[in-house]
């Protein structure tokens, strides 16, 4: 039963995975709605731990959860502008 009390869902952006997550410590605390996990994360690819992951909390709202995904948009879009600069400058 300790199962429904982690929530994730796994999309992608491009070819980096996201997990979105939502976690409650106990029965209760889900019933009340007090979660003591919501994040999203930058999955890893290179196979690190999530300690070296791109970690974005947000709160109880819509508008908290569109924030954390738009600023994980962002950060994947930054990224992929990175490597292409770099590809551009070793051609």
């Amino acid at each position: 039963m300790m199962d429904d009390l982690f929530n994730n869902v796994y999309v992608w952006h491009g070819d980096t995975k996201v997990s979105i997550a939502q976690h409650y410590d106990c029965p209760s605390s889900k019933h009340n709605g007090k979660a003591c996990i919501q994040e999203v994360a930058i999955i890893p690819e290179d196979g690190s731990t999530w300690d070296t992951a791109y970690i974005r909390k947000y709160g109880s709202t819509l508008d908290d959860l569109i924030h954390a995904l738009k600023d994980i948009r962002d950060k994947i879009e930054a990224k992929k502008i990175l490597i292409g600069a770099s590809d551009e400058i070793e051609d």
